[in-house]
């Protein structure tokens, strides 16, 4: 059993990096949609809107039932309301390897993959611009997967 363990593991980080020299990558999105207000992208001013609920100075909440697959998103922006950078956090049990097979589609290859911390697995893409990265963690039988997409400038 132990063996198939880290057989499985070898698989999937090997699906993970794939061959990277045969995949060019791909510019990052730089923007989420919300229905039915548009659009808000990295690096922008974000105009607080109806379906926002701010946390503090520099963090929005926004409200579910206006996006995707996401159990939150957290809009983070600078002292001039540029956002700075999004934070998704998305249900229980929820397949980081999914996430991962998905975005390699639009994306490319991911520049890392750290599955070295404790309970956190770790997959970065990153351009010029922008940084996005997922996030597994795993805290007793809990585990959620978390995604942030960052401006870079």
């Amino acid at each position: 059993m132990f063996r198939m363990r880290w057989t499985s593991i070898a698989l999937w980080l090997l699906a993970l990096h794939g061959n990277g020299s045969a995949q060019e990558r791909k510019p990052i999105f730089r923007h989420i949609s919300i229905q039915p207000c548009g659009r808000i992208e990295l690096g922008a001013r974000f105009r607080p809107m109806l379906r926002a609920a701010r946390q503090d100075d520099s963090t929005f909440r926004l409200i579910p039932q206006c996006f995707g697959d996401a159990e939150q998103i957290l809009v983070h922006v600078s002292p001039q309301m540029l956002v700075t950078s999004f934070d998704f956090s998305y249900a229980e049990g929820d397949s980081l390897a999914l996430f991962v097979a998905e975005y390699r589609q639009s994306l490319g290859p991911p520049i890392s993959v750290d599955t070295t911390g404790q309970g956190v697995h770790a997959v970065v893409w990153r351009d010029d611009r922008t940084m996005f990265t997922l996030l597994r963690r795993k805290a007793g039988a809990t585990v959620r997967t978390y995604a942030r997409l960052a401006d870079r400038r």
